[in-house]
């Protein structure tokens, strides 16, 4: 039997997808200090961005002009769908707004320009694109290596010293050095996801002559997924994950032993992960029924209902060509579906709303049926989708706009009916 080969391309587009998607979370984790968070961080940006710019060169074929097996989309097939269109058309319009208030508006901004550009057009944009290349045979390889990439976050976090993180001694909030509890906490949430999606379709996207043995595993990892969203006492990762475990059970319709098994182990999960961050003395419980008082308006204006409110105002006020990318002053509304309204007025807001919408819809479909094998992407977006409703902007939340332009790319097929069946038996092996 010939050996599998470690430097092809097919493996080199499936780390590049979980480095790019969960290597900051991995790179983060082990950040021994502030001090020496940005001798990590950065030379990782520059990694990825370096990496994806090879694989991008490669998919637009500028580089090489080696056939790409029929599980990749090509570059012409995806231009010629309208979904990637309008996508490729809201992008484009968002970062010529970007540059118009960076360049000739800077001062109503909270950060610098170059910090708007560097993440937007070199963290968000260029992978991004890579997103849409995904080899669609490779399913197992793509969800083990990220399930095993928020494992090790999570093993990591477990092994923190929460009195020296600063947002637990002022908060009672576990984080890493260079990770803040909401990031964490999603990482948490997805872990979870990961682990009772691999579980239940163990068949599908786990190594067929170990998949029993790394279904146990996959239990562990929810367990120790709901641990890390405790401890990081986030609202929006606890609320995006329990939303994402309802929509999964419902979609699964089915009323067995296995249904029973899992609500039982997810029972189990709760209350294990109500010991360890009772033991480590969290805030998760005084912050997630407090979310009445984070909704109420207040003085200091820094409520959430201060901020939607401020978004719907300079939304109505401005209905044609928008404010700007924030809200002057206040920064971004911690809400993406209001964001997307601020910097291109209605009608972009309306593109972004039925993209936002139309990734979930397919994410939700992902589930069951032929793609099942990918049904991890669509729910990790759909819990990033639920999360972007409490936190995050549009020109920082890397992790949305990977999901989403996996979500439809994986959804897009130029293939024949029973081409795509070959495709789908090669994933299950």
């Amino acid at each position: 039997m010939a050996k599998t080969k470690l430097f092809t391309v097919t493996n080199l587009r499936v780390f590049v997808f979980v480095f790019t998607f969960a290597g900051y979370g991995i790179v983060g984790s082990v950040v021994p200090s502030a001090d020496a968070s940005r001798a990590l961080t950065i030379p990782y940006r520059a990694i990825t961005l370096g990496l994806s710019l090879l694989l991008l060169l490669y998919n637009f074929s500028l580089v090489s002009r080696v056939k790409k097996p029929a599980s990749v989309n090509k570059l012409a097939f995806l231009l010629k769908k309208n979904i990637v269109r309008l996508l490729l058309l809201f992008v484009s319009a968002y970062s010529l707004r970007l540059l118009y208030d960076t360049l000739v508006v800077p001062e109503n901004l909270f950060k610098q320009p170059v910090d708007y550009w560097l993440f937007w057009f070199l963290i968000i944009i260029i992978p991004g694109l890579n997103m849409f290349f995904l080899d669609k045979a490779e399913s197992p390889k793509y969800f083990f290596w990220t399930w095993a990439a928020h494992g090790f976050i999570g093993i990591r976090t477990l092994l923190m010293d929460p009195s020296q993180t600063r947002f637990y001694a002022q908060s009672g909030r576990l984080a890493a050095t260079a990770i803040n509890p909401i990031s964490l906490g999603h990482y948490g949430a997805s872990l979870a996801l990961l682990g009772l999606f691999g579980w239940l379709n163990y068949r599908r996207v786990l190594p067929k002559k170990r998949a029993k043995i790394f279904s146990f595993a996959c239990i562990t990892s929810m367990l120790l997924g709901v641990i890390v969203v405790m401890l990081a006492s986030s609202r929006g990762p606890f609320l995006a994950l329990l939303s994402s475990v309802f929509i999964l059970i419902i979609r699964q319709g089915k009323r067995n032993f296995r249904t029973f098994l899992l609500l039982l182990i997810i029972v189990l999960s709760a209350v294990a992960g109500t010991v360890f961050s009772s033991s480590y003395g969290t805030s998760f419980f005084e912050r997630l029924f407090a979310l009445g008082d984070e909704l109420e308006a207040n003085e200091n204006g820094l409520g959430r209902a201060n901020l939607y409110s401020l978004a719907l105002r300079l939304i109505l006020q401005n209905p044609l060509v928008g404010t700007g990318v924030e809200m002057p002053g206040h920064g971004y509304p911690h809400n993406l579906f209001l964001e997307g309204f601020l910097p291109l007025g209605i009608l972009g807001g309306i593109l972004f709303t039925w993209l936002m919408f139309r990734g979930f819809v397919l994410s939700v479909r992902s589930l069951t049926g032929p793609n099942q094998a990918w049904g991890w992407v669509g729910l990790l977006f759909i819990e990033r989708s639920v999360g972007s409703m409490f936190s995050g902007s549009l020109n920082a939340s890397y992790t949305f706009w990977y999901l989403l332009f996996s979500v439809i790319a994986l959804t897009l097929s130029s293939h024949t009916k029973k081409h795509q069946k070959e495709i789908s038996s090669t994933a299950l092996t």
